[in-house]
């Protein structure tokens, strides 16, 4: 199996999968692509830097939380 990963760390990392890098085409378009994938969202990250595109890559966790306050009843 090889790996998709643009991460030079340890192989310890899951990485995103084949289809989730992929979703890398549709950054240059998008100010802001959300993830519930931890490891898609990593990489994506790192994507986004490498090839300066000008896109927040947010994983959902964190994008949800800044509504918590108006989710809350």
């Amino acid at each position: 199996s090889s790996d998709l990963s643009l991460n030079v760390q340890p192989a310890q990392k899951k990485s995103a999968g084949r289809v989730d890098l992929l979703m890398a085409v549709y950054l240059p378009y998008s100010n802001r692509f959300i993830s519930a994938d931890g490891p898609q969202t990593g990489n994506l990250q790192d994507v986004a830097s490498e090839a300066n595109i000008d896109c927040e890559v947010v994983a959902f966790s964190d994008f949800s939380d800044r509504f918590g306050s108006f989710l809350s009843p």
